[in-house]
Protein backbone atom coordinates (compact mmCIF):
# COMPACT_ATOMS: atom_id res chain seq x y z
CA UNK A 1 0.00 0.00 0.00
CA UNK A 2 1.63 2.99 -0.94
CA UNK A 3 -1.09 5.44 -2.00
CA UNK A 4 -3.30 7.10 0.26
CA UNK A 5 -6.93 7.98 0.91
CA UNK A 6 -6.65 11.87 1.72
CA UNK A 7 -8.00 13.24 5.30
CA UNK A 8 -8.22 16.89 6.65
CA UNK A 9 -10.74 18.67 8.30
CA UNK A 10 -13.67 20.84 7.19
CA UNK A 11 -13.55 24.20 8.26
CA UNK A 12 -15.75 25.68 5.76
CA UNK A 13 -18.78 23.32 5.74
CA UNK A 14 -20.18 23.10 8.88
CA UNK A 15 -22.17 19.84 8.46
CA UNK A 16 -18.61 18.10 7.43
CA UNK A 17 -17.05 17.48 10.50
CA UNK A 18 -14.46 15.59 8.26
CA UNK A 19 -13.89 14.61 4.73
CA UNK A 20 -12.18 11.58 2.81
CA UNK A 21 -10.81 11.41 -0.50
CA UNK A 22 -11.11 7.65 -0.97
CA UNK A 23 -8.22 6.73 -2.79
CA UNK A 24 -7.32 4.05 -6.09
CA UNK A 25 -8.90 1.13 -3.71
CA UNK A 26 -11.46 3.24 -2.29
CA UNK A 27 -14.93 4.18 -2.76
CA UNK A 28 -14.16 7.19 -5.57
CA UNK A 29 -16.38 9.38 -4.03
CA UNK A 30 -16.12 12.12 -1.16
CA UNK A 31 -17.86 10.96 2.45
CA UNK A 32 -18.87 12.75 5.25
CA UNK A 33 -18.72 11.75 8.74
CA UNK A 34 -21.34 14.31 11.08
CA UNK A 35 -22.83 14.21 14.16
CA UNK A 36 -26.14 14.49 12.78
CA UNK A 37 -26.44 14.63 9.14
CA UNK A 38 -29.74 15.85 7.62
CA UNK A 39 -32.06 13.12 6.21
CA UNK A 40 -31.54 14.56 2.10
CA UNK A 41 -27.59 14.74 2.64
CA UNK A 42 -27.81 10.48 3.86
CA UNK A 43 -30.13 9.75 1.05
CA UNK A 44 -27.80 10.86 -1.41
CA UNK A 45 -26.70 6.96 -1.90
CA UNK A 46 -29.70 4.53 -1.33
CA UNK A 47 -27.31 1.42 -1.25
CA UNK A 48 -25.94 1.19 2.37
CA UNK A 49 -23.59 -1.36 1.63
CA UNK A 50 -20.55 0.68 1.33
CA UNK A 51 -20.75 1.68 4.74
CA UNK A 52 -20.00 -1.80 5.95
CA UNK A 53 -16.02 -1.22 5.40
CA UNK A 54 -15.87 1.31 7.55
CA UNK A 55 -15.35 1.67 11.29
CA UNK A 56 -17.29 4.52 12.39
CA UNK A 57 -17.28 6.50 16.62
CA UNK A 58 -20.41 5.73 18.30
CA UNK A 59 -22.28 9.32 17.74
CA UNK A 60 -21.11 9.57 14.38
CA UNK A 61 -23.07 8.36 10.80
CA UNK A 62 -21.83 8.35 7.33
CA UNK A 63 -22.69 9.90 3.67
CA UNK A 64 -21.65 10.56 0.28
CA UNK A 65 -21.26 14.22 -0.37
CA UNK A 66 -20.24 14.17 -4.08
CA UNK A 67 -18.98 11.30 -5.86
CA UNK A 68 -17.88 9.79 -9.48
CA UNK A 69 -13.89 10.56 -9.12
CA UNK A 70 -11.28 8.07 -10.34
CA UNK A 71 -8.64 7.50 -7.77
CA UNK A 72 -8.83 10.23 -5.82
CA UNK A 73 -5.80 11.07 -3.65
CA UNK A 74 -6.40 14.00 -1.78
CA UNK A 75 -8.58 16.81 -0.47
CA UNK A 76 -8.48 20.86 0.36
CA UNK A 77 -11.53 23.21 2.11
CA UNK A 78 -11.43 26.79 0.97
CA UNK A 79 -11.40 28.24 4.36
CA UNK A 80 -14.04 30.93 3.89
CA UNK A 81 -16.14 29.97 0.89
CA UNK A 82 -18.44 32.46 -0.94
CA UNK A 83 -21.96 32.57 -0.73
CA UNK A 84 -23.00 31.72 -4.06
CA UNK A 85 -24.10 28.11 -4.94
CA UNK A 86 -21.69 27.87 -7.45
CA UNK A 87 -18.88 29.15 -5.21
CA UNK A 88 -16.13 26.93 -4.31
CA UNK A 89 -16.29 24.95 -1.52
CA UNK A 90 -13.60 22.05 -1.59
CA UNK A 91 -11.18 20.80 -4.03
CA UNK A 92 -10.05 17.11 -5.09
CA UNK A 93 -7.17 15.87 -6.63
CA UNK A 94 -7.64 12.36 -8.48
CA UNK A 95 -4.63 9.77 -9.15
CA UNK A 96 -3.99 10.37 -13.12
CA UNK A 97 -3.73 14.49 -13.10
CA UNK A 98 -7.04 16.16 -12.65
CA UNK A 99 -7.86 18.59 -10.01
CA UNK A 100 -11.87 19.07 -9.72
CA UNK A 101 -13.73 21.99 -7.66
CA UNK A 102 -16.58 21.22 -5.60
CA UNK A 103 -19.08 24.22 -5.23
CA UNK A 104 -21.62 25.07 -2.77
CA UNK A 105 -24.28 23.06 -4.79
CA UNK A 106 -22.23 19.87 -4.82
CA UNK A 107 -21.54 20.73 -8.06
CA UNK A 108 -18.21 19.04 -9.47
CA UNK A 109 -16.46 20.58 -12.17
CA UNK A 110 -12.68 20.18 -13.67
CA UNK A 111 -10.72 22.77 -11.88
CA UNK A 112 -7.43 21.77 -14.20
CA UNK A 113 -6.22 18.78 -16.41
CA UNK A 114 -3.55 17.60 -19.23
CA UNK A 115 -0.67 18.79 -17.31
CA UNK A 116 0.43 15.32 -15.71
CA UNK A 117 0.93 12.19 -18.69
CA UNK A 118 2.41 8.84 -18.40
CA UNK A 119 2.04 5.82 -19.88
CA UNK A 120 0.04 4.34 -17.40
CA UNK A 121 -2.79 6.43 -17.46
CA UNK A 122 -5.62 4.18 -18.75
CA UNK A 123 -4.18 1.03 -16.02
CA UNK A 124 -5.46 0.29 -12.94
CA UNK A 125 -3.04 1.93 -9.90
CA UNK A 126 -0.80 -0.96 -9.12
CA UNK A 127 3.07 -1.62 -9.54
CA UNK A 128 5.08 0.95 -11.20
CA UNK A 129 1.64 2.06 -12.42
CA UNK A 130 0.48 3.94 -9.41
CA UNK A 131 2.89 7.02 -9.25
CA UNK A 132 0.62 10.69 -10.15
CA UNK A 133 -0.87 13.27 -8.56
CA UNK A 134 -0.61 13.19 -4.37
CA UNK A 135 -0.81 16.18 -2.59
CA UNK A 136 -3.09 19.50 -2.98
CA UNK A 137 -3.03 22.52 -0.35
CA UNK A 138 -4.42 26.04 -0.69
CA UNK A 139 -2.94 29.45 0.19
CA UNK A 140 -6.21 31.20 0.73
CA UNK A 141 -4.99 34.64 0.85
CA UNK A 142 -2.73 34.58 -2.48
CA UNK A 143 -5.68 32.09 -4.15
CA UNK A 144 -2.98 29.67 -4.84
CA UNK A 145 -3.44 26.02 -5.28
CA UNK A 146 -0.73 23.73 -4.89
CA UNK A 147 -0.38 19.90 -6.10
CA UNK A 148 2.84 17.56 -5.67
CA UNK A 149 2.89 15.10 -8.26
CA UNK A 150 5.19 12.14 -9.76
CA UNK A 151 5.35 12.48 -13.85
CA UNK A 152 7.84 10.43 -16.38
CA UNK A 153 10.14 12.93 -17.83
CA UNK A 154 11.30 12.57 -21.65
CA UNK A 155 13.11 10.18 -20.98
CA UNK A 156 10.31 8.03 -19.06
CA UNK A 157 12.28 8.31 -15.89
CA UNK A 158 9.94 9.36 -13.09
CA UNK A 159 10.34 12.68 -11.52
CA UNK A 160 8.58 14.28 -8.55
CA UNK A 161 7.12 17.94 -9.14
CA UNK A 162 5.17 20.66 -7.61
CA UNK A 163 2.64 22.85 -9.30
CA UNK A 164 1.36 26.31 -8.88
CA UNK A 165 -2.11 27.47 -9.97
CA UNK A 166 -3.71 30.81 -9.79
CA UNK A 167 -6.85 31.56 -8.64
CA UNK A 168 -9.23 34.38 -7.02
CA UNK A 169 -7.83 35.47 -3.91
CA UNK A 170 -10.02 34.36 -0.77
CA UNK A 171 -12.86 32.63 -2.54
CA UNK A 172 -10.86 30.60 -5.32
CA UNK A 173 -12.34 30.33 -8.73
CA UNK A 174 -13.93 27.02 -10.66
CA UNK A 175 -10.55 27.70 -13.31
CA UNK A 176 -6.87 28.71 -12.77
CA UNK A 177 -5.82 32.50 -14.16
CA UNK A 178 -1.99 30.60 -14.84
CA UNK A 179 -0.08 28.30 -13.62
CA UNK A 180 3.84 28.02 -12.36
CA UNK A 181 5.68 24.49 -12.39
CA UNK A 182 8.65 24.10 -10.08
CA UNK A 183 9.99 21.28 -12.07
CA UNK A 184 13.99 22.34 -11.95
CA UNK A 185 13.55 22.50 -7.92
CA UNK A 186 13.27 18.28 -8.45
CA UNK A 187 15.08 17.53 -11.81
CA UNK A 188 18.13 16.56 -9.96
CA UNK A 189 16.40 13.26 -8.04
CA UNK A 190 14.95 10.58 -9.71
CA UNK A 191 11.83 9.12 -8.16
CA UNK A 192 10.28 5.37 -7.88
CA UNK A 193 7.36 3.96 -8.25
CA UNK A 194 5.92 4.40 -4.80
CA UNK A 195 7.63 6.60 -1.90
CA UNK A 196 7.32 9.69 -4.09
CA UNK A 197 6.26 13.43 -3.20
CA UNK A 198 3.78 13.41 -1.03
CA UNK A 199 1.22 16.19 0.53
CA UNK A 200 1.99 19.40 1.50
CA UNK A 201 0.79 22.56 3.46
CA UNK A 202 1.22 25.90 3.35
CA UNK A 203 1.81 27.89 6.96
CA UNK A 204 2.95 31.69 7.83
CA UNK A 205 3.79 31.76 3.85
CA UNK A 206 5.69 28.99 3.37
CA UNK A 207 4.91 25.75 1.41
CA UNK A 208 6.19 22.55 3.27
CA UNK A 209 6.33 19.01 0.92
CA UNK A 210 7.31 15.69 2.51
CA UNK A 211 8.73 13.42 -0.06
CA UNK A 212 9.33 9.45 0.16
CA UNK A 213 12.96 8.08 -0.32
CA UNK A 214 12.29 7.32 -3.80
CA UNK A 215 11.91 3.55 -2.58
CA UNK A 216 15.46 2.96 -3.84
CA UNK A 217 18.06 3.50 -0.91
CA UNK A 218 18.16 4.90 2.93
CA UNK A 219 21.30 6.54 1.76
CA UNK A 220 18.99 9.57 -0.25
CA UNK A 221 17.41 10.21 3.24
CA UNK A 222 20.39 11.04 4.94
CA UNK A 223 22.22 13.01 1.98
CA UNK A 224 20.88 16.66 2.68
CA UNK A 225 22.20 17.38 -1.14
CA UNK A 226 19.05 15.16 -2.30
CA UNK A 227 15.52 15.89 -1.52
CA UNK A 228 14.70 12.52 -0.98
CA UNK A 229 13.04 11.47 2.37
CA UNK A 230 12.87 14.55 3.33
CA UNK A 231 10.27 17.52 4.67
CA UNK A 232 11.19 20.17 2.09
CA UNK A 233 10.06 24.27 3.06
CA UNK A 234 9.64 27.01 0.38
CA UNK A 235 8.71 30.37 -0.30
CA UNK A 236 5.18 30.06 -2.29
CA UNK A 237 7.26 31.54 -5.39
CA UNK A 238 9.78 27.66 -5.65
CA UNK A 239 12.32 29.58 -4.22
CA UNK A 240 14.17 28.43 -1.07
CA UNK A 241 13.17 29.66 2.49
CA UNK A 242 16.51 31.73 3.42
CA UNK A 243 15.58 30.63 7.05
CA UNK A 244 16.08 26.79 5.75
CA UNK A 245 18.84 25.02 8.15
CA UNK A 246 21.50 24.25 5.36
CA UNK A 247 20.26 26.96 3.27
CA UNK A 248 23.44 28.39 0.80
CA UNK A 249 21.86 30.45 -1.47
CA UNK A 250 18.44 31.01 -3.83
CA UNK A 251 19.76 28.35 -6.26
CA UNK A 252 16.69 26.48 -6.83
CA UNK A 253 18.45 23.62 -8.28
CA UNK A 254 20.69 23.11 -4.66
CA UNK A 255 18.30 20.47 -2.97
CA UNK A 256 20.15 21.51 0.81
CA UNK A 257 18.66 24.88 -0.25
CA UNK A 258 15.14 23.09 0.60
CA UNK A 259 15.85 20.65 3.21
CA UNK A 260 13.83 21.25 6.53
CA UNK A 261 14.26 17.95 8.26
CA UNK A 262 15.39 14.24 7.07
CA UNK A 263 16.29 10.92 7.24
CA UNK A 264 12.58 9.89 6.14
CA UNK A 265 11.41 7.01 4.86
CA UNK A 266 7.96 7.57 3.50
CA UNK A 267 5.87 10.29 4.80
CA UNK A 268 2.70 9.85 4.13
CA UNK A 269 0.51 12.48 6.10
CA UNK A 270 1.85 15.99 6.82
CA UNK A 271 -0.01 18.78 8.77
CA UNK A 272 0.83 21.60 10.90
CA UNK A 273 -1.02 22.59 13.91
CA UNK A 274 -0.43 25.21 16.19
CA UNK A 275 2.64 25.75 14.45
CA UNK A 276 4.16 22.05 14.99
CA UNK A 277 5.17 20.36 12.15
CA UNK A 278 3.46 16.24 12.46
CA UNK A 279 3.81 13.46 10.09
CA UNK A 280 2.54 9.60 9.74
CA UNK A 281 5.68 7.59 8.24
CA UNK A 282 5.21 4.14 7.09
CA UNK A 283 8.35 2.05 7.79
CA UNK A 284 9.14 -1.83 6.72
CA UNK A 285 6.86 -3.54 9.20
CA UNK A 286 6.49 -0.52 11.34
CA UNK A 287 5.09 2.99 11.33
CA UNK A 288 5.58 6.43 13.25
CA UNK A 289 4.26 9.29 13.98
CA UNK A 290 6.35 12.36 14.73
CA UNK A 291 6.35 16.03 15.78
CA UNK A 292 9.44 17.24 13.14
CA UNK A 293 11.29 19.61 13.87
CA UNK A 294 13.21 21.70 12.15
CA UNK A 295 16.91 20.68 10.76
CA UNK A 296 16.05 17.15 12.88
CA UNK A 297 17.63 13.85 11.29
CA UNK A 298 15.12 10.77 11.91
CA UNK A 299 17.65 8.86 10.66
CA UNK A 300 15.73 6.49 8.56
CA UNK A 301 18.72 3.55 7.98
CA UNK A 302 16.80 0.66 5.81
CA UNK A 303 15.82 -1.23 9.36
CA UNK A 304 12.69 -1.25 11.34
CA UNK A 305 14.40 0.06 14.26
CA UNK A 306 15.41 3.29 12.87
CA UNK A 307 11.87 3.71 12.60
CA UNK A 308 11.34 4.50 16.49
CA UNK A 309 14.21 7.29 16.29
CA UNK A 310 12.64 10.40 17.86
CA UNK A 311 8.85 8.97 17.57
CA UNK A 312 6.28 10.65 19.57
CA UNK A 313 4.53 7.01 18.87
CA UNK A 314 5.44 3.70 16.82
CA UNK A 315 3.07 1.58 15.76
CA UNK A 316 4.05 -2.17 15.68
CA UNK A 317 2.81 -4.45 13.13
CA UNK A 318 0.78 -1.95 10.96
CA UNK A 319 -0.70 -2.02 7.82
CA UNK A 320 0.87 1.38 6.86
CA UNK A 321 -0.99 4.72 8.25
CA UNK A 322 -1.82 6.84 5.70
CA UNK A 323 -3.38 10.08 6.56
CA UNK A 324 -3.40 11.89 9.94
CA UNK A 325 -7.09 13.90 10.87
CA UNK A 326 -6.37 16.42 13.52
CA UNK A 327 -9.63 17.81 14.89
CA UNK A 328 -8.79 18.28 18.46
CA UNK A 329 -6.16 20.39 19.75
CA UNK A 330 -2.79 18.37 20.29
CA UNK A 331 -0.63 19.08 23.17
CA UNK A 332 2.92 19.07 22.33
CA UNK A 333 5.32 19.06 25.26
CA UNK A 334 7.84 21.94 25.81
Amino acid sequence: MHKRCGIEQSRSATRLALAIAAGALCLGSVVSADLQLDESSAAIDSNENWKNGWGVPDGFSLAIDTQGYQYPTAIAFVPDPGDGPKDPLYFVTELRGTIKVITNDRTVKTFASGFLQTEFDKEFPHGESEFGMAGLCLAPKRGYVFVTFTYQDDKNVLRNNVMRFQSTPGVFSLKPESRMAFTDTFARDESGPSHQIGPCQVHDDMLYVSVGDGFVSPLNSQNIDSLLGKIIRMELDGTPAPDNPFYEDDDTTKARNYVWAYGMRNPFSLAIVDGHVVVTENGLERDRFLEVRQGQNYLWNGSDESIATNAAYVFLDSMAGTDGLFGHRVVFPG
